[in-house]
């Protein structure tokens, strides 16, 4: 796990449990610039280093928003929508199964609550989502509506048998829609929506101890399944069948693997990897393309941008554990295309070295202040 330097605290989601941790601001590391050489596996001889690449200075300023909008302690990642508003996750710090999703618009606030999921029982949230006018939850649940007196029954009363994964939808005014069932014997980890509707998750195939990305419709029924380059090989890490280390492993490669919005499409991305950037487009049609990394960094994650790929890389042999910060973590432009990169980016020091999201060619960058409200840079 790694640190955000931030004044939100972080959650990591993984299959097993939910992993809480507050991010601390600390000193830019001294560290020299890496003297690993360059190999296939960090990019090749061939590869561009950083000081080739164009530089592109980023003036943020402080967004002086009519009210204060104060956030629970332990909060998520933002998530940024296409028209540039922000979701965030609020967790109870007493219960991490507690969340209320905030949506920012401007000085607007909207929230979406698990409790008003009307058609569900014994809701337990894996994940959220927004795209266009629908703000979604990834749920467990139950719709069976009477306790059952079988004596294989969740702790709240309900058969097992009868829980399911449902895509839990909302309107942008807080209403609640409809959830559908993720119709699939796949366990489910992750959903987006395409703005058509449709519902693309990440499932794991139990048989071959791999991951399958999967296509619905909008009712929840799946369509087809696609290959991805985490799938290519087992999350098991070559443990024994149902072992603890089995379980570890599986949760490691589960909780890196994320989804980013583009355009019309949704980016998978695997946290720390070397894998391809993978681009999937409505109705299943999907492409992978190969990161060209600088020989002295390694990729990290990227960030939702509506017209670009931005992509977070850290200093080769660096520890995952640094906080970010100037010296160790940088951030590039990458040309969809073929990822390529356009420019690096660079953040001016007036606030924390982190970006958020991209829109229209603005970028934003969310931090909080001593009172725990949150806070909005744009860049100029």
């Amino acid at each position: 796990m790694f640190k955000h330097a931030l004044g939100l605290s972080i959650l990591v989601a993984v299959p097993a449990c939910l992993i809480a941790q507050t991010a601390v601001q600390q000193p830019a590391s001294k560290q020299p610039a890496s003297t690993v050489p360059a190999t296939a596996e960090s990019g090749g001889s061939d590869s561009v280093s950083v000081a080739e690449i164009p530089e592109k200075m980023l003036t943020m300023e402080l967004s002086e928003t009519k009210q204060k909008i104060p956030i629970s302690p332990v909060t998520s990642f933002p998530l940024c929508t296409s028209d540039g508003n922000v979701l965030l996750d609020l967790l109870t710090a007493k219960d991490l199964s507690q969340h209320t999703l905030l949506l920012i618009s401007g000085d607007k606030t909207q929230t979406y609550l698990p409790s008003a999921i009307s058609d569900l029982h014994d809701v337990f949230v894996l994940g959220f989502y927004s795209s266009g006018s629908t703000v979604a939850f990834l749920v467990r649940g139950t719709r069976q509506t009477a306790p059952s007196t079988a004596a294989n029954k969740s702790p709240a009363g309900y058969d097992w048998s009868s829980y399911h994964r449902y895509l839990a939808r909302f309107k942008l005014d807080g209403t609640f829609e409809r959830s559908v069932e993720l119709d699939t014997t796949y366990e489910i980890y992750h959903a987006a929506l395409f703005p058509s509707g449709e519902i693309l998750s990440l499932g794991y195939d139990s048989l071959n101890s791999s991951l399958r990305l999967l296509l619905f419709d909008s009712s929840g029924k799946m369509v087809r399944t696609m290959d991805l380059p985490a799938a290519r090989r087992t999350v098991d890490g070559g443990a024994a069948y149902g072992s603890t280390e089995a379980a570890m492993a599986s949760a490691s490669v589960f909780g890196s693997v994320s989804f980013t919005p583009y355009k019309e499409s949704i980016l998978v991305w695997r946290r720390d990897s070397d894998d391809p950037i993978v681009e999937v487009r409505p109705g299943g049609a999907m492409r992978e393309v190969p990161l060209q990394t600088p020989k002295e960094l390694e990729f990290v994650d990227m960030i939702p941008a509506d017209d670009r790929w931005v992509a977070h890389f850290r200093r080769r042999g660096a520890s995952r554990d640094l906080p970010y910060d100037r010296t160790n973590y940088t951030y590039f432009e990458l040309r969809p295309q073929d990822a390529s990169i356009v420019a690096t980016l660079s953040i001016s020091p007036n606030i924390p070295p982190k970006l958020d999201c991209e829109t229209d060619g603005n970028y934003m960058s969310i931090s909080t202040d001593k009172e725990n409200n949150i806070q909005f840079y744009y860049s100029k």
